[in-house]
């Protein structure tokens, strides 16, 4: 089962030698690979730097992929004793459903009237390993689990035949750093979590805080910035946002935002439904990805009809005020490169899997 969900197309021939090399050597080395992982004795090799033309990731061999899939499945049992509740993004696609809705229920209560809408600058890259490894050794007691982690972490990296060391930043491509990325910012989850005036929630990097009182905003501000100087880490300014939630503001691609337009009086905000929908830059990114299939050698309209009913069926799941019309409207106000005849078809192919009270504009 673990071959075939890895098995993918290779993007590089050193990925697809490597990945070929692992195939062929895994039916013989299989076991006595779990038999030194078990014995605490399996030496992880460097990362491996791949160079693409828009991005450069570093990633483990395949053989290592899987003994950190093996101890990813060790160690979860204790994420709920590790973790925060309010951290969600461990629970993958089901964490942004529960994330938005939650967030979506708690605006609408209208008890909270300020907010900080945060991401860290470079998170994986500023992670520090001295205070990740200090962290690592206070959650587990093994010192098998603490040798493979602290291994992990200060991996060297093999750049073309040079190693690189580094004391900040874990892979981003690994099977475990989800779980250390969560576990990197738990003070910040301790600090606020249980909070009782304001409200909180994270998704690996991307965290929310709800102030009822403008006291209370200065305070949480100041306890946040604290809490990142201790961890090293900064905030990127383009994607931070602090001041009066009445201003809405976006989370993991979705604007939220009160139905009320700004000459209203104040007094009627706690009258208006909080709307969720796309955010721009949302839209954005998959018209970019449209425009590179269609301008791909090996370009075909079945790939543009895949990708828009992958792109409804998750909008439609993850946002719970949202409806399928919505989305195909929104879908429509920016596929002007589309053609009519692929944009029909396309629209059909959706309207077999969804089923609506209302029918579907096909029309061009």
């Amino acid at each position: 089962m673990w071959l075939k969900k890895h098995r993918r197309r290779h993007r590089c021939s050193s990925e697809k030698s490597s990945w070929w090399d692992f195939v062929y050597r895994w039916p013989r080395e299989i076991q006595s690979w779990i038999d030194d992982f078990i014995a605490g004795n399996y030496r992880f090799s460097p990362l491996i730097r791949f160079r693409f033309a828009d991005e450069t990731p570093d990633m483990f061999e395949y053989r290592d992929r899987l003994m950190l899939t093996l101890l990813y499945q060790q160690i979860k049992s204790a994420f709920s004793h590790l973790i925060s509740k309010r951290c969600l993004h461990l629970q993958g696609p089901n964490g942004v459903k529960t994330a938005l809705t939650w967030l979506h229920n708690v605006m609408n209560a209208k008890t909270y009237h300020y907010v900080i809408r945060a991401d860290i600058k470079g998170y994986y890259a500023s992670i520090d390993h001295r205070i990740l490894l200090q962290q690592t050794q206070q959650a587990f007691q093994d010192p098998r689990v603490q040798q493979y982690l602290e291994a992990i972490t200060t991996a060297p990296i093999d750049d073309g035949g040079r190693l690189l060391t580094s004391t900040t930043g874990i892979p981003r491509r690994s099977p475990i750093s989800p779980f250390l990325a969560a576990l990197y910012l738990s003070p910040l989850d301790h600090a606020f979590a249980n909070h009782p005036s304001v409200f909180y929630l994270r998704f690996c990097d991307d965290f929310v805080i709800l102030a009822q009182t403008k006291s209370q905003f200065v305070a949480a501000r100041k306890k946040l910035f604290r809490i990142l100087r201790q961890l090293k880490l900064k905030l990127s300014d383009p994607k931070t946002r602090m001041g009066k939630l009445c201003d809405g503001f976006h989370f993991l691609g979705v604007q939220l935002q009160f139905q009320v337009q700004p000459a209203v009086s104040q007094n009627l905000l706690a009258k208006t439904p909080v709307s969720a929908t796309i955010h721009s830059r949302s839209c954005r990114r998959a018209l970019e990805r449209v425009c590179a299939m269609k301008q791909s050698a090996v370009f075909y309209p079945a790939q543009i009809k895949r990708y828009l009913l992958s792109w409804i069926t998750w909008w439609s799941c993850t946002i719970v005020p949202i409806t399928v019309n919505h989305l195909l409207q929104t879908w429509r106000d920016f596929t002007s490169i589309f053609e009519p005849t692929l944009a029909r078809v396309a629209l059909r192919v959706i309207s077999q899997q969804f089923p609506l009270k209302q029918k579907l504009p096909i029309n061009s």
